[in-house]
């Protein structure tokens, strides 16, 4: 009997090899496009590092900045602080150097009876050449004859220089006087 085929195409049977070749163009088509695809991810996610990595090098390049800021005005604070200490120290060392004892009792032996020192300051600074001390001091006189007689006294001794009457109040019967002058204990230490 004779093989009767109605189809308007008729079946055609197919080489086993031949479909075999087909299949493999159509795997190898689809490891193809799953390769290219794995390797457009690959590409977007290498991208997005590399965004990551430029943001850190910006954020780490602005903190180093900001790092070096800080670590400058610290620097500086800290200068200003030892500098201020520095004045301070010096400052204290210059005062010990006036030779307070030798001072006082030459002060004391030109106070007349009638006047009260109230208040004494040094200004701190001393000359290096003579060795002379900045003095101030507030004292309260009975009356304006004590107040000249003192400031006489400190004028006629050898070493008390540059004495200037800063400012007089009265108050009641009593006169405060604010004075100035310098003090040299090389020629006023006679005691």
């Amino acid at each position: 009997m004779a093989d009767l085929n109605f189809s308007p195409k008729p079946f055609v049977r197919r080489d086993p090899v031949q479909t075999l070749v087909v299949l493999a163009h159509v795997l190898l088509l689809v490891a193809f496009l799953g390769s290219a695809y794995y390797l457009y991810t690959l590409h977007v996610e290498q991208r997005e590092q590399l965004n990551v990595v430029d943001q850190l090098k910006d954020r780490r390049q602005s903190l180093q900045d900001d790092f070096e800021r800080v670590s400058f005005d610290l620097q500086d604070l800290d200068l200003r602080t030892y500098d201020r200490e520095i004045r301070f120290y010096a400052q204290i060392q210059q005062e010990l150097q006036i030779p307070w004892v030798t001072l006082m009792d030459v002060l004391a032996d030109q106070l007349p009876d009638g006047v009260r020192i109230q208040f004494f300051s040094s200004g701190g600074s001393i000359s290096s050449s003579g060795g002379e001390a900045a003095m101030q001091i507030l004292a309260e006189a009975r009356s304006k004859k004590d107040q000249l007689t003192f400031l006489e006294a400190l004028r006629n001794h050898e070493a008390f220089h540059n004495i200037l009457l800063l400012s007089e109040t009265y108050e009641g019967p009593t006169l405060l006087f604010e004075t100035a002058f310098t003090f040299e204990p090389a020629t006023g230490g006679g005691r």
